[in-house]
Order: structure tokens, then C-alpha cells, then sequence
């Protein structure tokens, strides 16, 4: 079966990434020198960006161009936030998740090498006096204090579900 041209554009892009000539931040070619080097359409050119900034892996700026942005927490909240809306998932279940999903995240610190490195930083969100501060910053506080956990990890993996996850949190209120 053949391939759709948008398909070829994608293709492309996802090789010059594992050859290592494209990175997060990486100015993508035009499209036009995209239309030429792969003898299609720029309307092809554009679905594919489209395509790729749909699901977060590419950042189109009006007038600069267009950029591997890699931010694929965008597109796994924005599918979460579906299934709610479709009621094929409760915010019960979520929040079940994220109880879950911390306590592993703890445990990978606590497992890792480098947990003195991180040490200090949580302790110090930690010895905050929140009886001193207002509603928002205890609400800043705890995001804090639950961002710098993920960041502890340094899983990739863990910290784009985690980002999820916070940007659902963030948005929950006005799904239900």
C-alpha cells in the first residue's frame, strides 16, 4: 500500500531525528525546501506540521518557522482530558493514578543515586511554613514541592506523564 505524501513529510522528519540532525529546539527546513527535497506538495508539507504539532513534537511560530518542541505531555493530558470527557475514565480514577503514580516516583528516588543531590531542594519546600503563607502560595508550594519530586526522578518518561497529569489537575474543574 502506498504511503500518503503527508506520511513521506513525517518519515523524513523522524529520520534526520535519528540521525541525530534534528534535536529539541531544531529549526525544521521550509516547506518549501521540504516540497522540493521530497517531490511533494507544500499542502502535503503543512498537514504533516500540522500533524506533528498536534501531538507535540513540533512548534510552529508565525514568522520564524517551525521547531521540534518534543512537549508530549501536551498530547497525553489533551487525550486524558477525551476519555473524561467521554466518560471512559472518572476523576476518581485519576486521582487513584496519581496517588499510585507518586508513590513509584517516590520510590524511584529513594532507589536512585543521586537522591542527595535532590535532597536539600524538596527539604527546603518542606520546612516552609505554610501557616504563613496564603491560599495561593500553599497552592504553589504543593505544586512545587509535587514538581520537584518528578524532577528528581530525572525519568523522562516520568516527568512528561507527571506534566500530564498536573495540567489535567489544572483543568479538571472545568471538564466536569
Amino acid at each position: 500500500m502506498e504511503s500518503k505524501e503527508y506520511q513521506k513529510t513525517i518519515e523524513y522528519l523522524c529520520d534526520l531525528i535519528k540521525a541525530g540532525e534534528l534535536t529539541i529546539g531544531s529549526k525544521l527546513p521550509t516547506e518549501r525546501k521540504l516540497a522540493e527535497t521530497l517531490s511533494i506538495g507544500r499542502n502535503s508539507i503543512r498537514e504533516a506540521l500540522r500533524i506533528l504539532e498536534s501531538i507535540g513534537m513540533v512548534e510552529c511560530k508565525q514568522g520564524s518557522g517551525n521547531y521540534i518542541a518534543g512537549n508530549v505531555s501536551k498530547t497525553i493530558s489533551e487525550v486524558i482530558e477525551m476519555m473524561l470527557l467521554l466518560k471512559q475514565i472518572t476523576k476518581e480514577e485519576i486521582i487513584v493514578f496519581r496517588r499510585d503514580m507518586e508513590k513509584a516516583i517516590c520510590n524511584s528516588i529513594i532507589e536512585s543515586k543521586n537522591i542527595e543531590k535532590w535532597y536539600y531542594k524538596i527539604k527546603n519546600i518542606l520546612i516552609t511554613d505554610i501557616e504563613l503563607q496564603s491560599l495561593e502560595e500553599q497552592i504553589e508550594a504543593d505544586w512545587n514541592f509535587h514538581y520537584m519530586l518528578i524532577l528528581a526522578t530525572e525519568n523522562q518518561v516520568w516527568i512528561s506523564i507527571s506534566k500530564a497529569i498536573i495540567t489535567i489537575y489544572q483543568n479538571m474543574q472545568n471538564l466536569i
